[in-house]
């Protein structure tokens, strides 16, 4: 995982490889449990997201519409202002709540 970190530094990228070369090894597909989003976030929602977060005081480092460790800490911070579960996921249901705040 640190190896492919270090020729790309974006955890999504490492997941996908390290994912693939067990997948070659014969591993079976990733499972995802039942319950999350049905779909993900456009780039503009993820916009929406972090404009909101950081006019409520939660600032995300600028708006760029790519969830990032600033994005995270500031949904972290933000749902445990809410006390919501904390787990700095960017989605779907995090989106309806700030659109209706």
């Amino acid at each position: 995982f640190n190896a492919f970190l270090g020729y790309n530094n974006a955890q999504s990228y490492a997941i996908a490889l390290g994912h693939l070369s067990d997948r070659l090894q014969g591993a079976p597909a990733l499972r995802f449990p039942r319950g999350g989003d049905a779909r993900g976030l456009t780039q503009a929602e993820m916009k929406f997201i972090q404009s909101r977060l950081t006019t409520l005081g939660f600032d995300t480092i600028g708006a760029d519409g790519f969830a990032g460790p600033n994005t995270e800490i500031a949904i972290e911070a933000y749902q445990a202002s809410q006390h919501l579960p904390v787990d700095g996921f960017a989605g779907l249901t995090l989106l309806k709540r700030l659109q209706s705040t």
